[in-house]
């Protein structure tokens, strides 16, 4: 479960800054859990299995911060100690 907001503003034509954040949110670790990408809609493994290997996808206390263009992404984090579940 995630409870995280984000905030957009364009700063140039295709150039923005974000503000992502929540008491719950996924930290700026790579890509995203793999049982919420495409390639694992017919895997039947993650439901149990990212909760075992996957522990950095969901953290208390999430705020992450970055500038992004059409082709590129930066971003840096900050996150509190504490893991959910």
């Amino acid at each position: 479960m995630e409870l995280a907001g984000r905030l957009d503003v364009d700063m140039a034509p295709g150039t923005s800054v974000f503000l992502y954040g929540g008491p719950v949110g996924e930290p700026a670790l790579g890509p995203s859990a793999f049982m919420h990408r495409g390639s694992a809609r017919y895997n039947p493994e993650p439901p149990i299995t990212h909760h075992w290997f996957d522990s950095t996808h969901i953290t208390y206390g999430v705020v992450t911060v970055g500038l992004s263009s059409a082709h590129w992404q930066v971003e840096g984090v900050g996150l509190s100690r504490a893991r959910a579940g």
